[in-house]
């Protein structure tokens, strides 16, 4: 981690770290300069000073040279409160042992240059999801070199920023990076031996585990000039999708009445029209259950998942088998929100759900009121809204893949045993058990 951030490519991006190089005493300069350049997330803390020592003496000693300050005792009473910056760094410092090659390689690079020798990286195994186990886990898929210098091959690691992250902090590693390298042969040979449209691997190319487990997760790459153009259509795609989805809910809002009396209960065979499930094929395979999303407006914003979901599985009362809630999977709720997504275990669900609201007008009177009330006057009736098509798919492209494939399951089976496998996402935590004395 460390050598990441001394690299031909680092000095050539960081102007600030170049120059401080150019101009440092003997080559050496703080530790702690680089300590602050280490690519961590939010959640992993600065490791101190003696740590990196000890590492960089152990398995470094021929990239860095290492040495302690050796300062006088606080020249403050003579000085004022302003030391100078080497007395107040204190600490150690460090020297690239070829600091004066690299430097005139960093001045003498080119953006294309770079841009030619990075790939984009996509389904990463998980257990390597962070930079310093992408550096890894690349180089263990590096070919065998004539020069000793394999921790030099890996030059950058760049984590793209998801539109959730903050935008201060270090982004987390979703399954795809973007990777520098030092050398054209190397692009090539990643990009020869894991191309972004394979075959499935034969057994004689996944020898090794960190080859096997590339393999199982479908580890892919490609330059990142093609990693651009996908990524620009991805983003015209989901434009479209929003743009969309704002033009719908305005119609919608448009076309809600303007009065607080509820809507009439439309006949049986007006209201089973709309809740006919398209035709969609369910199985194992599909990225998510289809038909079994639904989108609820006028919910009290002060209420919360267990109340609603206690209040919408009364549609579900008078079911034949199991608890009312089981049709529920997962209800998606914000706090201070007046609405919500609702995934059901199974198609049948929601076609019920909707079909109840729609033929009993319900309104919640409170933040707690799990029973419901009449509508009229300020309370509006809840309206549940099949959720499909491009909406659908956006929806589900937020969720977790994990979470996407146990709801495909459910609704493979029908929605049993929904309860029993319903799934754990931020903001809904499991029940601890009592133990039995």
């Amino acid at each position: 981690m460390l050598r990441l951030t001394m690299t031909d490519y680092a000095l050539w991006a960081d102007a600030e770290l170049r120059r401080t190089l150019e101009f440092a005493e003997e080559g050496y300069i703080p530790l702690v300069a680089l300590i602050d350049r280490l690519p961590l997330s939010d959640d992993i803390p600065l490791p101190p000073e003696g740590t990196l020592v000890k590492a960089i003496r152990a398995h470094a000693s021929d990239i860095f040279d290492v040495r302690m300050l050796m300062s006088a005792p606080s020249r403050q009473a003579w000085y004022g409160k302003n030391p100078t910056s080497r007395d107040a760094l204190g600490g150690y410092e460090v020297r690239l042992k070829d600091a004066k090659d690299a430097l005139y390689r960093a001045r003498n690079s080119m953006r294309n240059e770079w841009d030619a020798r990075t790939i984009y990286i996509e389904n990463v195994p998980p257990q390597h999801r962070n930079v310093a186990g992408i550096y890894r886990f690349i180089t263990s898929l590096l070919p065998e070199s004539t020069t000793d210098d394999l921790i030099g091959r890996v030059q950058h690691i760049s984590l793209p920023r998801h539109h959730l992250d903050k935008p201060d902090g270090q982004p987390k590693c979703k399954g795809f990076a973007l990777v520098t390298l030092a050398n054209a042969e190397d692009v090539a040979s990643l990009l020869q031996h894991w191309p972004w449209q394979r075959a499935k691997p034969s057994p004689s190319a996944t020898a090794g585990k960190d080859l096997s487990d590339a393999a199982r997760y479908g580890l892919r790459m490609t330059t990142k000039s093609h990693w651009g153009k996908l990524n620009d259509e991805f983003l015209a795609y989901r434009q479209r999708l929003l743009d969309q989805i704002a033009e719908e809910d305005a119609a919608d809002e448009a076309d809600e009445p303007t009065t607080s009396d509820p809507p009439p209960p439309a006949a049986p065979e007006e209201a089973s029209a709309p809740d006919a499930p398209p035709a969609a094929t369910l199985d194992l395979s599909a990225p998510f259950p289809p038909d079994c999303l639904v989108f609820v407006r006028h919910v009290h914003p002060e209420t919360n998942k267990t109340t609603l979901r206690t209040l919408l599985a009364r549609a579900f009362a008078d079911a034949s088998a199991g608890a009312p809630d089981a049709g529920i999977d997962y209800v998606d709720f914000s706090k201070g929100m007046d609405t919500c997504h609702v995934r059901l275990a199974a198609p049948r669900f929601t076609a019920q759900l909707v079909r109840f609201f729609a033929e009993s007008p319900t309104a919640q009177a409170a933040g707690l009121d799990a029973a419901g009330a009449p509508p009229g006057g300020p309370l509006r009736a809840i309206a549940v809204e099949r959720v499909q098509g491009a909406r659908e798919e956006l929806y589900w492209g937020r969720v977790p893949e994990k979470v996407r494939r146990q709801a495909v399951e459910k609704a493979v089976r029908g929605g049993a045993a929904a309860q029993d496998t319903a799934p754990v996402e931020a903001g809904e935590h499991k029940r601890k058990r009592r133990r039995r004395g």
